[in-house]
This record gives C-alpha cells, sequence and structure tokens, in this order.
C-alpha cells in the first residue's frame, strides 16, 4: 500500500471506531531515542474525535502562532476539520495543551492546520521554523525524525516522544507524488502513528527540513520518504500564512 494513510468514506471510517479496529494506520519509531518527560517541544499530536472516543492519528509540528504541519495522507477529508484537535507542549502523548483544527489546506503529501486559538502565549510550546532561505540537506547527511506512536509491529503506540537517526539517500518524491528526501534509518524503524512528524537536521532541531510521509520496502532494508519544502512549496506555506519569510 502506497500511503500508510488514505482516506476513507465516513462510514467505513465510523463502524471501524466503533468495532474497536481504530483509525488507518501512520508510522512510529522503533529504536531511536525516547526523549524525557518534559513540557517544551514544538512537536505536536494530532488526534480526531468526531465520533465521541479520542484517538491519536499523527504526528505534527507547530509552525506558526496559530499553524500546524503534518503529512496530508492523515487527513480524513469526508469529516470535518473541527473533528480534529492537537495537544502542544509535552513530550507525553496525550497531555498538552488541546487546540481544535478549523480548517486544513494540503499539497501534494503537506498539510497545514490552522488552529482556533494561538499558541504564542504558551510558555510549553516552542517554535519550529521553516525557512525561505534555508539550504536543503545533502545526500549522506545524517538526520533526526521526530514522532510519537508504537515502537514495534505488535506494540501499542509509545508514552513518549521519540527520536530516529537516518541518513539522506537522495532525491525523491513523497506519498502523493510531491518532492521528498529518500532515507535510511540507523538502527531505527518508522511504525505507525509518526507520519507527518518533523525532520531536523542534527545540529538545528528548531528548523524542519520535512514531514514523514511513508515507508516503503523495495529491499530487505525498509526505507523512509518525507515531502520535501522545494520553492514551490515554500511558497504554498507562505500562501498558508506559515511565516517561512518573516519567522515568528
Amino acid at each position: 500500500m502506497r500511503r500508510l494513510i488514505r482516506a476513507t468514506v465516513a462510514v467505513v471510517f465510523a463502524l471501524a471506531a466503533a468495532m474497536g479496529l481504530g483509525t488507518p494506520s501512520a508510522f512510529a519509531i522503533q529504536g531511536g531515542d525516547q526523549l524525557p518527560n518534559q513540557r517544551g517541544t514544538g512537536v505536536a499530536q494530532l488526534w480526531f474525535d468526531g465520533w465521541g472516543g479520542d484517538q491519536f492519528i499523527c504526528t505534527a509540528s507547530v509552525v506558526g502562532p496559530t499553524k500546524v504541519l503534518t503529512a496530508a495522507h492523515c487527513i480524513d477529508k469526508t469529516v470535518l476539520p473541527q473533528d480534529y484537535y492537537v495537544l502542544v507542549g509535552s513530550t507525553h502523548r496525550g497531555e498538552g495543551t488541546r487546540i481544535r483544527v478549523i480548517t486544513w489546506g494540503t499539497r501534494f503529501d503537506l498539510a497545514v492546520g490552522t488552529l482556533k486559538s494561538t499558541v504564542v502565549n504558551l510558555n510549553d510550546v516552542r517554535h519550529v521554523q521553516i525557512r525561505a532561505t534555508q539550504l536543503s540537506p545533502k545526500v549522506g547527511e545524517y538526520m533526526y525524525a521526530y514522532g510519537f506512536g508504537r515502537t514495534c509491529r505488535d506494540c501499542g503506540p509509545a508514552d513518549y516522544l521519540k527520536r530516529a537517526r537516518l541518513r539522506l539517500l537522495d532525491m525523491d518524491r513523497d506519498a502523493a507524488g510531491g518532492p521528498g528526501y529518500r532515507m535510511r534509518g540507523v538502527l531505527a524503524f518508522l511504525w505507525p502513528k509518526d507520519s507527518g512528524g518533523p525532520l531536523f537536521r542534527e545540529e538545528d532541531i528548531l528548523t524542519q527540513y520535512g514531514v514523514t510521509s511513508e515507508r516503503r520496502s523495495n529491499s530487505t532494508i525498509p526505507e523512509f520518504y518525507f515531502a520535501r519544502f522545494d520553492p514551490n512549496a515554500m511558497n504554498w506555506l507562505n500562501g498558508m500564512n506559515v511565516p517561512v519569510k518573516t519567522g515568528w
């Protein structure tokens, strides 16, 4: 299956939730490093409560005063945007400040959510930057993907935020055919519930360079694909009022 989460009709989605099957899975990290339980992070948690039960869907990042960024395939366009909310400011899954999403905008496998209220006055939220002038990572460079979720094939979601170290193999496409990176984990793998999480350079954990998109197993070693911010993506993000030119 090319995408980790595909939009499904609302009836099927509701029946799955009612039967306890949950939503289709996105990635999460196996191996890697567990971050300490603390408040003060720019990584967010995307949740869904459209049918009465709260379900953790994907990872996201806080990229503006009222903006979060995640993977477009995490979003079911057959349901109301307001059925989604984010938890921000905590590395503990299920904790943090809850803010409702009011609209979504998507481009390839990127999705920007507009929040009902600002995060500017929340001391626990770190500001993740996407800069129009930032230089793209180079092939061979090591980077970190951050995410919540299960830590093995049969595990439940992790209690705390984790990160995986990966090596950039080359430029490729994301799950929706947009510009992307192809990467391979270093003693770490991505499993469901990590889609939408941010990609950072090793030396710069507050500037985001991509969004976790999908896992492909075309070889014995899984490879991971991330949506990349090319100039067209930067222009789109700017049009979505993500402060890529001014910072925040």
